[in-house]
């Protein structure tokens, strides 16, 4: 029962972080929005404004009455929206737990498993299949006994061997007969 607990609990986290929930994604729509909005009204300012002195008069140099230049926005480009994991510190935890766990883990259940064969005096048969009339020494040791049973005969599943002799084959010669030489005399 608890083993089923454990892993219902695991399984509910690891189905708990596999994507972005509505919210996260409400957020990064609104991230952009804010990001063009941001944008679109830097570029409304003019860089330079141009005030006359009488606005009746037409716009010529001797009635400028104020040059307004405003700095250029440095346009970096819209920034990528990163959604922070909050889930990942308590992964890299629970990872981190089992890598070192587990190895112990598994050494305790192979040292239970080893101490509950060497205590358990398991029964070991062996068969030995002889040939007729064959004669011979069997020998009991410690705690054991032995039974003994009609010989039944050995079988020879041996096969004959195949014995494969290599084909050298040497290549032919081949003799190209070479083009005679042209011979260009000199022009006099």
């Amino acid at each position: 029962m608890m083993k089923r607990a454990i892993t219902s609990i695991l399984m509910l986290g690891m189905l708990a972080g596999c994507g972005p929930s509505a919210l996260q994604i409400q957020a990064e729509i609104a991230y952009y929005e804010a990001v063009a909005s941001i944008t679109k009204n830097q570029a409304a300012k003019p860089l330079v404004r141009i005030v006359p002195s009488d606005p009746t008069k037409a716009m010529m140099m001797d009635n400028v009455g104020a040059i307004e230049v405003y700095q250029q926005v440095e346009d970096k480009g819209i920034q990528q929206y990163v959604q922070k994991d909050f889930n990942e510190p308590m992964w890299r935890f629970f990872t981190t737990m089992a890598s070192v766990v587990t190895p112990w883990v598994g050494a305790y259940y192979m040292v239970d498993a080893v101490a509950g064969a060497v205590g358990s005096g398991t029964t070991y048969n062996y068969h030995n299949q002889v040939g007729d009339n064959a004669t011979g020494q069997f020998r009991v040791v410690g705690n054991t006994s032995a039974t003994g049973g009609p010989a039944t005969g050995i079988s020879d599943a041996t096969s004959t061997p195949t014995v494969v002799n290599p084909v050298i084959m040497e290549p032919s010669v081949h003799i190209v007969p070479q083009p005679e030489p042209i011979i260009v005399q000199p022009t006099k």
